[in-house]
């Protein structure tokens, strides 16, 4: 299930910034999972802690917007 979303903001023809021409924005999956489902598949614990939940179904890898354009790094 996609957790990216995209939309086209308005544009006001009296806007003096600049437009945007699309905004991405992230919905957390949790939204999606209504109850624990049984027998859902889990992480070994030593992944768990390295992705912050045991569920696999529930795991969402954060991407900083700094390091994909080269600024965060060293």
């Amino acid at each position: 299930m996609p957790q990216d979303r995209v939309y086209v903001p308005f544009r006001s023809p009296c806007d003096p910034c600049p437009p945007l021409p699309y905004s991405v924005y992230v919905v957390p999956i949790n939204q999606f999972i209504t109850f624990q489902p049984p027998n859902l598949p889990q992480f070994p614990p030593e992944q768990a802690l390295r992705c912050g939940t045991l569920w696999p179904a529930l795991y969402s890898p954060y991407h900083s917007r700094r390091t994909q354009r080269g600024e965060g790094e060293a």
